[in-house]
């Protein structure tokens, strides 16, 4: 699920951004630090929107930095068990099906009972409908029309369980 929650965070800046520029510095850095990036507690970072305070620098003895403290407003992708999410299939093979969901990817193994999966979702143009899991491996030879990078949703029911793989 997506949240626009408020953050904060500490830029680490030398000396030489010192000047005329050094908001616009702290700004940038900001973004390229935060956007993208993964906590345990928050989620995925997918923008940082609002910069609500820049707060005063504090220089570290001996090495001339200087810190900022931010604070932000910022998307944040956090999937929870249960949560029904579209997914793009990138690959089937006899271990099970790899799909991307937004910035993580998801491993769904061959081995997961029927109870447990549920049923997928085709999200295509031409024909939305419901697909039940047959009862054989997930494999090539297991889906009606070739599902390389076509659109699914998990529908999850109550004992729903996926292995996850989590990437950057």
């Amino acid at each position: 699920m997506f949240y626009h929650i408020s953050l904060e965070h500490e830029i680490l800046l030398h000396p030489r951004y010192f000047g005329p520029n050094l908001l616009n510095t702290v700004k940038q850095k900001l973004f390229t630090e935060v956007e993208g990036t993964c906590t345990g507690k928050y989620g995925f970072v997918i923008a940082v929107t609002t910069i609500d305070n820049i707060g005063a620098g504090v220089i570290q003895p001996g090495r001339g930095f200087v810190l900022y403290p931010v604070k932000y407003k910022a998307i944040v992708f956090r999937p929870f068990k249960g949560e029904v999410v579209d997914a793009v299939v990138t690959q089937v093979n006899k271990v099970g099906l790899f799909t991307e969901i937004g910035p993580m990817s998801c491993f769904i193994s061959r081995h997961v009972s029927l109870g447990m999966l549920g049923a997928l979702r085709r999200r295509d143009a031409s024909h939305d409908h419901l697909w039940k899991h047959p009862r054989k491996a997930l494999t090539q030879s297991c889906f009606p029309f070739s599902p390389s990078r076509q659109r699914w949703s998990l529908i999850p029911t109550p004992t729903h369980h996926v292995t996850r793989q989590w990437t950057r």
